[in-house]
């Protein structure tokens, strides 16, 4: 199973399967206030990078990757990677319905 399916798996166990998009959406909206780094964790994020997938993909350390990660939670007001990784997700499917 591949990292987004095995997201989506965890997502149904932890009983997100029947939240509909629409709660995810006044989150989304939120996504405006990243920093430009910030936003880039956040959609490798949404496609199912790890941690240390991100940390290579953008050469820097998993540490940072992590402080970003707590920054994007704080802003998104998130309790966890996985509800980030939805709220991704998310934002990515709007911006191929706008594109």
């Amino acid at each position: 199973m591949d990292v987004i399916g095995r997201s989506f798996a965890s997502a149904n166990a932890a009983g997100f399967r029947s939240t509909p998009l629409s709660k995810w959406l006044p989150v989304a909206e939120r996504a405006k206030l990243l920093s430009g780094r910030e936003m880039e964790v956040f959609e490798l994020l949404g496609v199912g990078f790890s941690n240390r997938m991100i940390a290579s993909e953008l050469y820097v350390t998993e540490r940072t990757v992590k402080a970003h990660m707590a920054q994007i939670l704080a802003k998104l007001g998130v309790e966890s990677r996985l509800q980030a990784g939805l709220v991704a997700q998310a934002c990515l499917i709007l911006q191929g319905e706008e594109g």
